[in-house]
């Protein structure tokens, strides 16, 4: 067996922590069998939902919206917690930390994320795995959004939260859990 040194973004070392952290492994152990299944080409196992709730642990700190976005309109922090809060009853599984642009919250697997909370207006805006098209009951907040695999919603009423949240059910069945 050889040793080999490698060189990672921060970002991409935080993800990697983090990752590793949720399996209970060595961030070292985890970078090599992810490395490891690379080259060998096996693919990822899938799972349902109900499999990786069963195998794995939730995130120890809840995230935190309020501080994480300090100077924020009260309106905007209060729907992004909300959109938190319901995706949590979807998946408590998730990771969920705030994006790299530093205006949004990215929810990995990305089956849905707050792109941004909004600063001059009062709100948050939000994207979803799946065409307007693939939800049922979409509300007319709903459009297409990047690419064809996405839908994006820009919420400024507390109707259009409770409107869209029941998306993000949708959203978890529509995405494979990688």
């Amino acid at each position: 067996m050889k040793t080999l040194i490698i060189a990672l973004a921060d970002s991409d070392y935080r993800r990697a922590k983090e990752k590793a952290d949720l399996l209970r492994i060595d961030i070292s152990a985890f970078c090599t069998s992810l490395l490891t299944e690379t080259l060998q080409k096996k693919p990822l196992q899938k799972t349902t939902v109900n499999e990786r709730e069963m195998n794995t642990e939730p995130p120890t700190e809840p995230f935190d919206v309020k501080s994480q976005f300090r100077g924020y309109p009260e309106r905007s922090i209060l729907f992004a917690e909300k959109f938190i809060a319901e995706v949590l009853k979807v998946d408590p599984r998730v990771i969920i930390r705030k994006s790299n642009d530093e205006r949004g919250i990215e929810i990995r697997d990305n089956f849905t994320w707050v792109e941004a909370l909004l600063i001059r207006k009062e709100g948050i805006r939000v994207s979803f795995y799946g065409s307007p098209k693939q939800f049922a009951k979409a509300p007319e907040v709903l459009v297409p959004g990047r690419g064809n695999s996405y839908s994006r919603a820009v919420i400024e009423t507390e109707r259009d939260l409770e409107g869209i949240l029941p998306l993000i059910r949708q959203a978890r069945h529509l995405k494979p859990i990688r």
